[in-house]
């Protein structure tokens, strides 16, 4: 079984739902098996703190001798249930953590990977930035896994704008840019860090001055959602179809779902969305906290 060549885990979490799974192993770096529609599918997120798009060129977070240029780095894990949009978060702390790590003026990016087997090579997506020292925190990133006769061989991201927030020109809207260039790739919606870290009766939403409740009501704000969708093929030569309920939805009604069922404290597991697949799954920071808190040093 491959290692993770990684010292700092931020989360390990099961999927929800009720599919079937090739193996218990979560491990995202091992050689994966080709799965069908229903069936566990084991995902991570790498979270570099201080790394720009860039610096994330020709880097894999299973390849055991990039550790040394990913120092710094932390991967949370994670099994989603095939074909079933999914959202994922890390835990607050660890959010924060990451944050914290990055030090002023500095950012924080993400990649999603997964391992190399016989019928598929080590697979990554490009770099996002989650964290802005200048615009704040990213709040949803939409990940495509596309699968071909059940292997990943692709993890893209898919843009969905900053319509959310007052469109392309706003004020808290991030621009991707690309491991290769400083060309434009995406634009995400971010929460400010004057909004996300308000205390008192001072911190409201909206011209109706709702107070701001982080903990309940609002506690979708301020955090990371990544929303999982699936498109190609399962091992069986089935169609995929859960990227085509992002497409349908777009940012609005994403990130409406999920701000809703944060609110009634269960994420948003159970959310119809309609489609093929009929529901939102939640994959949550279950396991509290860091599994080996090592400084997030690669290199095991």
């Amino acid at each position: 079984m491959a290692m993770l060549p990684l010292l700092a885990f931020l989360l390990v979490t099961a999927a929800l739902g009720t599919g079937k799974t090739h193996a218990a192993n979560m491990d995202p770096c091992a050689a994966p098996s080709a799965v069908a529609k229903g069936e566990a599918f084991s995902i991570g997120l790498a979270v570099w703190p201080k790394a720009n798009a860039s610096q994330w060129r020709e880097k894999h977070p299973c390849r055991p001798e990039d550790g040394s240029a990913l120092t710094g780095a932390s991967v949370a894990y994670f099994r989603v249930e095939t074909d079933r949009l999914t959202v994922l978060r890390l835990g607050r702390e660890d959010e924060t953590r990451m944050r914290e790590a990055a030090g002023q003026g500095q950012g924080v990016t993400m990649a999603a990977f997964q391992g190399a087997n016989a019928r598929q090579s080590l697979v990554r997506s490009e770099a996002r930035t989650v964290h802005d020292p200048k615009f704040g925190r990213v709040t949803a990133l939409v990940l495509i896994a596309r699968l071909e006769k059940g292997a990943l061989k692709f993890a893209q991201w898919h843009d969905i704008g900053c319509g959310a927030c007052g469109g392309n020109g706003a004020g808290y809207c991030v621009e991707h840019t690309s491991e290769d260039s400083d060309a434009r790739v995406g634009r995400s919606c971010a929460d400010s860090e004057k909004e996300c870290t308000c205390e008192g009766d001072s911190c409201t939403l909206g011209v109706e001055k709702e107070p701001l409740d982080l903990n309940n009501k609002h506690a979708g704000r301020c955090r990371l959602a990544i929303y999982v969708a699936f498109s190609g093929t399962d091992v069986h030569g089935a169609p995929l179809t859960s990227a085509l309920q992002v497409q349908k939805l777009g940012q609005y009604s994403l990130t409406g779902l999920y701000q809703e069922g944060s609110a009634k404290g269960a994420g948003v597991a159970g959310a119809a969305v309609g489609g093929a697949s009929g529901a939102v799954g939640s994959a949550t920071d279950g396991a509290g906290g860091l599994v080996n808190n090592a400084g997030g040093v690669f290199g095991r």
